[in-house]
């Protein structure tokens, strides 16, 4: 787990910003793996956007450990 305290699951908060209304809100969700970077779609309270966050996920200091990292078999659109 990520955070100190007596939690039993990780808390993930964060405040997003609607690019059509402006207004910030709170977001809980967390990010899902997705080829290789981690996604989440959300929407607005608002205005009801659908926005789409992504951020990279960070390369493995141990793996992989012999070779080359092998290509995903399919790309999902």
């Amino acid at each position: 787990m990520s955070q100190s305290g007596e939690h039993t699951w990780d808390l993930h908060l964060e405040y997003q910003k609607c690019s059509q209304c402006g207004k910030i809100f709170e977001d809980r969700r967390d990010y899902d793996l997705s080829n290789g970077q981690y996604e989440k779609t959300i929407e607005c309270p608002f205005c009801k956007k659908q926005l789409s966050f992504s951020k990279p996920k960070k390369a493995s200091r141990f793996f992989p450990l012999f070779g080359k990292e092998q290509p995903p078999e399919m790309l999902w659109p």
